[in-house]
């Protein structure tokens, strides 16, 4: 007993003085019972008294010159009590004032999950071996991040052990933006700094490291990313000197946050980024978009900066994707294959009128008349000049111009226009989809699609390899349980668009919304804080109980990422976005 407790003393002695340094710690060793062995999965140990430690954090257990990597899962704490009723009667059947009791044994186990080995051995650690709170060296080996070449290394956040240690988290850009692994979902509450947040850090992290990309957001919240070419507001008042000591804390945080990655913070490249807003019904000239944060509180798109620019789509612009226009209208079989015989046959009226108006006009005339056209009887023509007309004139917010082929001002530009002529490595472009019609922004979300899509397909760009297209609210273009056409664009693009160069990024509030085949081919997963119903469905049956529990306690900035070129859920944090957000606008 007298060895175990100088063995004990010592231990302690080891620990107090390594602490305050941030170096490798000790705390504490492996533990196996009858009841309870340790497996090549999992091994629980005793945690020594005077140590701290939080579920997540990174530990190594060393074998000699073996090292095992592992992070904890969970603590519990034990004591030599038999019940709580023999605990109760210990304190004189319930006096809590009594300050003297039975002296007990009392002890932390925590139980871990083993992340890789340093000889890819996956043996069962050992009984009493040594557990370290894991250094930034022991942190970098169990990264990889010596073996990945300088301009393949991307930085997807940094991890923050209980010591203070931060360590930035490095991946191989293939595996996010193909072609070894492509595509990032992210998920979890809404106005928690965490998912766009997150998304325009890493679409950041790209642009500052890779020059083979450009990149597409879509901007469906207000005006919140209509001018991230701007700084945020610590930056933007950064050499003010009537700045609070709180607002100096969180810029010199933000800024250490962002160079302990190899990162400036700073917003968009101004010159490379452009937005294209939609324009109002009936006054083609005027955006359809919350003006607070925007650079000229006004909604003629002349009155903006030049590299804002309006859309609205007309007839020609439509031709060859009737099918996806008129899609939320729900056709049958009859009327989808008439929509199809105009779509296809370039002597239909479709092609030989110059607006949705004479193309709805030539049509009537049929119906008059009662007789066919392209096979199709006057009661199928009804409907479908009926749907026509709600999607591009009646319904429309502005989108669609029923009445009009072309437009006098030199800023009217089409998103997908602009993909397939001028798209170039290292540029940005905002489309915003906020404040139009669910059927218009699927329209425009499939119409940006297929033209990145037939750009990329056709060969790119010199110099662009790659085009990341960023969306929050997935779940509204690529539901589960629901199939469009828009929506097999979507899967087909997941499933091979890593090897295009066409890479989505997505985000929503629950991951069990997205169509499995979607979220199933999304290589990186990242989640925020997510409620218990949430954790239950089916997305999340790859994680562990206690990692679950985890995703209801992530605070702002932080995630727990599921990429596959790491192997394992990890537990990050990241710095807020450098470029002006619509909080930032007051």
């Amino acid at each position: 007993m007298e060895r175990q407790a100088d063995e004990q003393r010592d231990l302690q002695t080891e620990v107090s003085d390594h602490y305050p340094k941030g170096e490798s710690l000790i705390i504490g060793r492996v533990a196996a019972t009858k009841q309870q062995g340790n497996n090549s999965r999992e091994f629980y140990f005793w945690i020594e008294p005077k140590t701290q430690i939080n579920p997540l954090d990174l530990i190594v257990v060393k074998e000699g010159t073996r090292k095992v990597y592992a992070q904890v899962l969970d603590i519990t704490s034990y004591t030599d009590a038999e019940s709580f009723l023999e605990i109760f009667a210990s304190t004189d059947f319930g006096n809590v004032g009594l300050t003297g009791s039975v002296d007990r044994v009392a002890f932390n186990v925590a139980k871990a999950q083993v992340l890789g080995t340093s000889d890819n051995v996956r043996m069962p650690v050992q009984f009493n071996s040594p557990v370290y709170l894991a250094d930034e060296s022991a942190i970098r080996e169990l990264l990889k991040v010596g073996e990945l070449e300088d301009k393949y290394r991307l930085p997807v956040g940094y991890i923050e052990q209980s010591n203070g240690v931060k360590v930035p988290v490095y991946m191989d850009v293939r595996w996010l933006t193909g072609p070894d692994g492509a595509h990032l979902n992210v998920s979890g509450k809404t106005r928690l700094a965490t998912k766009t947040s997150y998304v325009l850090f890493l679409i950041s992290a790209i642009l500052q490291t890779q020059n083979d990309t450009a990149v597409i957001i879509f901007n469906v919240k207000g005006s919140d990313l209509l001018q991230i070419h701007e700084p945020n507001r610590l930056l933007a008042s950064g050499g003010n000197s009537a700045m609070n000591e709180d607002d100096r804390r969180c810029l010199r945080e933000l800024k250490e946050a962002w160079e302990c990655m190899g990162l400036k913070a700073k917003p968009f490249d101004r010159d490379k980024t452009f937005y294209f807003l939609p324009a109002k019904k009936n006054e083609p000239n005027k955006i359809n978009s919350d003006l607070r944060n925007l650079p000229v509180n006004i909604d003629e798109i002349t009155q903006q900066p030049d590299n804002y620019f309006v859309y609205c789509y007309t007839l020609q612009d439509v031709r060859n994707r009737l099918r996806l226009l008129l899609s939320s209208q729900n056709p049958n079989e009859t009327q989808q294959q008439f929509i199809d015989a105009l779509d296809n046959n370039q002597n239909s009226y479709a092609w030989t009128r110059n607006t949705f108006e004479d193309l709805c006009t030539s049509l009537q005339r049929h119906i008059d008349d009662d007789t066919t056209y392209l096979n199709a009887q006057s009661s199928t023509i009804r409907v479908v000049k009926r749907f026509i007309e709600n999607v591009t004139d009646y319904r429309t917010t502005g989108v669609f111009d029923h009445r009009r082929s072309t437009f006098a001002s030199g800023r009217h530009k089409l998103p997908s226009k602009y993909i397939e002529e001028s798209l170039e490595a290292g540029q940005t472009l905002v489309i915003d989809i906020a404040r139009i019609n669910e059927y218009e922004q699927q329209w425009v979300f499939g119409d940006v699609l297929m033209a990145v899509e037939r750009l990329m397909v056709g060969g790119g760009r010199p110099g662009l390899r790659k085009v990341v297209i960023f969306v929050d609210e997935l779940n509204k273009f690529a539901p589960a349980g629901v199939t469009s056409p828009l929506i097999y664009d979507i899967i087909d693009i997941t499933a091979r668009g890593g090897s295009l160069g066409v890479i989505l990024f997505g985000a929503e509030q629950f991951a069990s919304r997205i169509h499995p085949q979607v979220y199933g081919n999304c290589a990186n997963k990242a989640f925020g804080l997510t409620d218990a119903t949430e954790t239950g469905t089916e997305p999340y049956r790859v994680f562990p109980r206690e990692i679950k529990d985890r995703l209801s306690e992530l605070q702002r900035g932080e995630l727990i990422i599921n990429f596959d070129f790491f192997g394992q859920p990890l537990r990050i944090k990241f710095p807020p976005p450098a470029c002006r957000k619509q909080e930032d606008a007051g």
